[in-house]
């Protein structure tokens, strides 16, 4: 089966970008062939020879309305490539794909990635993928008009690439490491400002240990000034930046000599494919730790750190969660055994590519798109919900 897949965002690291890759090569070995229509980035390397064409396109950069200026090179290269099925990976690449699907009678597919219950407004006739519970059960309740049911589908892990190659957790002699994976821009900030600020509290143990940040963009040297006045404090070098890590497999590297994984989102998943003991970073409070009694919470929200609104029981300082996984190395050798395991069981990417395939070859044969002249009408109507409420980002 030929499908076109359309991002809506740059190939940058990030974990929208990552699941869309990690899902795109292994659906490539259940006989699909993509035609991939993106914005460019320095991601983009990564896709090659995972996509049957990659289709650069600017257009998907701008804002809607805008952005249905990548009508015309969608219709191009689904004619061009005979593609059977579109497939739209977030709300940018939505619109222009749901208008391309009725022109040219192809089945329409979307996923939303993550991030809290959205309010825009989605085309009924879509096949909608959601990544987490949170997602499944607030839209199921906003979007009651679907003609097909939600389909939760959690599983995105390569869990051949991230893997332990080390037997232990513990390295004698070396200082106990730990990693934080994250884009260093101003949506993060809240996440790495509790972090760095538990870590001043962490450095006034008696500990030998060293901070990871692996992750770039506009607070990173912000970020540095904080590491070096706490550096200055302490008389130590606690602190160490990678910069971006655009390479999976050094990014499992760095995840498979470290002792402790803390964060949030994909990041916290592959650490913990890694057999590595995981701590979700709350939205600037609280740390919980991953085990058997709080990973089924953590999940529900994605392991976005939005569990502890709901679940305030789960919440610890973060320096103290670590302190105590330093201490006790026992501890620590059980949850590393723990995180594999859940990986393994709960987001192995194999399962998710199977399900994806399935709904593919499903909606091939079962669905009916809509009419063009009712598609321009229900754009137009979707747009005047944007006019006329706050409830859309203008740069959405």
């Amino acid at each position: 089966m030929r499908v076109m897949k359309v991002i809506g965002w740059p190939l940058e690291v990030g974990g929208h970008i990552m699941s869309s890759y990690s899902l795109t090569k292994e659906m490539q070995h259940n006989g699909i062939e993509y035609i991939l229509i993106s914005p460019n980035g320095q991601f983009a390397y990564m896709f090659k020879g995972k996509a049957y064409k990659h289709v650069i396109s600017k257009s998907l950069l701008k804002r809607i309305p805008f952005n249905l200026m990548l009508l015309p090179t969608l219709i191009k290269s689904a004619n061009k490539y005979k593609v059977q099925l579109i497939h739209a990976m977030d709300f940018k690449s939505l619109y222009p794909c749901y208008l391309a699907s009725s022109y040219l009678k192809i089945p329409l597919v979307f996923t939303v990635a993550g991030g809290r219950v959205p309010y825009r407004p989605i085309p009924k006739s879509c096949v909608v993928i959601v990544f987490s519970k949170e997602l499944n059960n607030g839209m199921e309740i906003k979007y009651p008009e679907l003609l097909k049911p939600i389909q939760l589908i959690k599983e995105r892990i390569d869990t051949q690439l991230f893997t332990s190659a080390y037997p232990k957790n513990c390295h004698p002699g070396l200082p106990f490491k730990l990693i934080i994976a994250m884009r260093m821009e101003e949506s993060k900030r809240p996440w790495l400002e509790y972090a760095m600020k538990e870590i001043e509290n962490l450095s006034k143990e008696e500990i030998d240990f060293e901070f990871i940040l692996a992750g770039d963009g506009p607070i990173k040297d912000e970020l540095k000034r904080k590491a070096s006045d706490i550096n200055k404090l302490t008389h130590k070098n606690y602190f160490r930046f990678l910069g971006a890590v655009s390479d999976p497999k050094k990014m499992a590297e760095i995840y498979q000599t470290s002792d402790v994984v803390i964060g949030h989102g994909r990041g916290v998943l592959e650490g913990m494919a890694c057999k590595k003991p995981a701590v979700v970073l709350g939205p600037g409070k609280g740390a919980t730790l991953v085990e058997g009694k709080t990973v089924e919470k953590i999940c529900e929200y994605n392991f976005s750190g939005r569990h502890i609104l709901r679940y305030p029981e789960t919440i610890k300082p973060l320096s103290k969660i670590l302190l105590e996984l330093h201490n006790d190395v026992t501890l620590r050798d059980q949850l590393s055994v723990f995180s594999r395991s859940y990986i393994e069981k709960e987001y192995d990417l194999e399962t998710g590519a199977k399900k994806i395939v399935n709904i593919y070859a499903e909606n091939r044969q079962n669905s009916k798109c809509d009419k063009t002249s009712f598609a321009i009408f229900w754009f137009l109507k979707a747009m005047l919900v944007r006019i006329f409420t706050s409830k859309w980002p203008l740069n959405s």
